[in-house]
């Protein structure tokens, strides 16, 4: 089973929000987004993202989006802002899949408030999930990818 997880990068701090696919397949954002790499070592960051991930669920009911309240969205409840456009202005985003023992890094463009994330295909790249210690460095590296 793929497993999925997104992280931001926003306001100096990496926030990692969990994330499920809806039973009608549908990724979306799910429970408490967390602060993550606060402990500065990169094995127990390589962990936290490890449990990110672990974290994914499958066939969630589908949610019905029109009478979906934007503020109550799992990161910007966590970062205490209302608007997406707010997270927009210089966020990052990396989604990361999970196949098996390969982790796919993918680096988003930020596209504005009003574009929102899009792919950067030749920007994706694998790191063996058994290689913890070069997960929190393969997230940075990603971060930098990112436009």
């Amino acid at each position: 089973m793929e497993k999925f997880v997104q992280v931001y990068f926003y306001g100096g701090r990496f926030i990692l929000s969990p994330m499920a696919r809806t039973e009608k397949g549908m990724l979306m954002s799910i429970g408490t987004c967390r602060e993550i790499g606060l402990s500065g070592s990169e094995i127990e960051t390589g962990h936290e993202i490890l449990r990110g991930l672990d974290q994914f669920q499958l066939g969630l009911p589908h949610p019905d989006l029109r009478n979906s309240i934007e503020s109550e969205t799992p990161i910007l409840k966590f970062l205490g802002i209302k608007r997406y456009s707010k997270l927009m202005e210089s966020a990052k985003l990396a989604s990361l899949k999970q196949s098996g023992d390969i982790i796919r890094f993918k680096p988003k463009k930020n596209e504005g408030k009003k574009g929102g994330y899009t792919e950067l295909l030749e920007s994706e790249f694998d790191v063996d999930a058994g290689s913890i210690e070069k997960l929190f460095p393969a997230l940075s590296k990603a971060f930098e990818l990112c436009v």
